[in-house]
C-alpha cells in the first residue's frame, strides 16, 4: 500500500483508506501475493519481494516500470513466475524496463531487445530469433 502515499495527506499516514488498501490487496492477490497481504516485508521470500516491488509501483498507477535485474538471483521457475505476471500486465497495458546480463531472458520474455556493447547499442532485436542470432555472431 506504500505505492499510495504519493496521492495521500499527511493524516493518512497514520490510516490508509479502505479504498487505497482494497486495491492495495486487489495487485496483491493479481500478483498471487493475496494470502500473504498482512506479511512484513522481512518475512518474504525474494520472489515475493520482487512481487510487491512490482505491485507498489502499479499502486502507484505507474504505466511504465525500470527493473534493473529483476529476476537476479532467483530460482528458474520463480522467474518465471514473475516474467508471466508481466506478460500479462503488459497485455492490459503496463510497459516494462528491463535490464539483465542473461541473454537467455531477454530471448525468451522480450518483446524487443537491445544490446549494449561499450555504452553503445550494438544490436536492436525485434524477435527472439533475431535476438538469438545477433548474440550467437
Amino acid at each position: 500500500a506504500l505505492g499510495a502515499l504519493a496521492r495521500m495527506s499527511v493524516a493518512s499516514l497514520v490510516r490508509l483508506p479502505a479504498s487505497e488498501l482494497a486495491r492495495a490487496t486487489e495487485v496483491l492477490t493479481r500478483l498471487g501475493l493475496g494470502h500473504r497481504s498482512t506479511a512484513r516485508v522481512g518475512t518474504l521470500s525474494g520472489g515475493e519481494r520482487q512481487r510487491v516491488a512490482i505491485g507498489r509501483a502499479l499502486v502507484q498507477g505507474a504505466s511504465v516500470i525500470l527493473a534493473d535485474e529483476l529476476v537476479a538471483h532467483l530460482d528458474p521457475a520463480t522467474a518465471d513466475g514473475i516474467f508471466t505476471d508481466l506478460r500479462a500486465l503488459a497485455h492490459d497495458g503496463v510497459s516494462f524496463l528491463l535490464t539483465t546480463h542473461e541473454p537467455g531472458v531477454a530471448s525468451a520474455y522480450a518483446d524487443r531487445a537491445a544490446v549494449l556493447r561499450d555504452g553503445a547499442i550494438a544490436v536492436l532485436a525485434t524477435t527472439a530469433e533475431s535476438l538469438s542470432a545477433a548474440l550467437a555472431g
